[in-house]
């Protein structure tokens, strides 16, 4: 068939092969020299070094958001902490009030015991509010005001006590004490 002899194909093969070689080599070289396999190359960079500046940019704006919450957390974190202690400054209040009329209407002693329990757990009560808020001034002045009434009703519930105990205390005296308490508690919640 081929009209060449079985021992020159190998020659033939090989000289081929070496045609086909040269002409790759050729077309490789004239891709690196900017031809058109270079421009593939090119646009295979620059998309690979997109999509890493895309997954850095996520990964950033990710972690900020997660910091961002974090944040969140903590502040609703704190803020409930405040509420809760605040809420029980208002219990205690009430309570002090509660047992000081108590008092007033009976005279018995054990009334006079719990508000003063009352009220040695509304100072540190209102301490560990005032240790919560350090950096929210306006929060610090509202607790001194709230201190400050306290004391102030706390040495007015000690003078009813002694014109009950003395039995100078009429009725009416009674009841504009206790009329005083409940503004009292109705002034410090409003702090509060």
């Amino acid at each position: 068939g081929l009209g060449l002899p079985l021992s020159a194909l190998p020659r033939r093969l090989a000289t081929a092969l070496k045609a086909y070689i040269s002409t790759y080599e050729r077309k490789r070289m004239t891709r690196r020299r900017g031809m058109p396999g270079s421009l593939t190359r090119a646009l295979a960079h620059t998309s690979f070094w997109l999509s890493t500046v895309v997954i850095v940019v996520m990964g950033w704006t990710l972690y900020l958001a997660t910091m961002n919450e974090a944040e969140s957390a903590r502040r609703v974190s704190h803020s409930q902490n405040v509420r809760q202690r605040l809420v029980r400054i208002d219990a205690l209040i009430e309570r002090a009030e509660s047992v000081q009329r108590g008092y007033l209407l009976s005279a018995i002693d054990l009334f006079r015991v719990e508000r003063n329990e009352a009220f040695a757990r509304l100072e540190k009560s209102i301490a560990s509010v005032q240790k919560l808020n350090l950096e929210n001034a306006q929060q610090q002045e509202r607790l001194s005001e709230l201190k400050a009434m306290l004391r102030a009703r706390q040495t007015t519930m000690r003078e009813n006590e002694q014109m009950r105990r003395s039995g100078e205390m009429t009725v009416a005296q009674i009841n504009a004490a206790a009329e005083l308490g409940r503004v009292a508690s109705v002034q410090a919640r409003a702090l509060t």
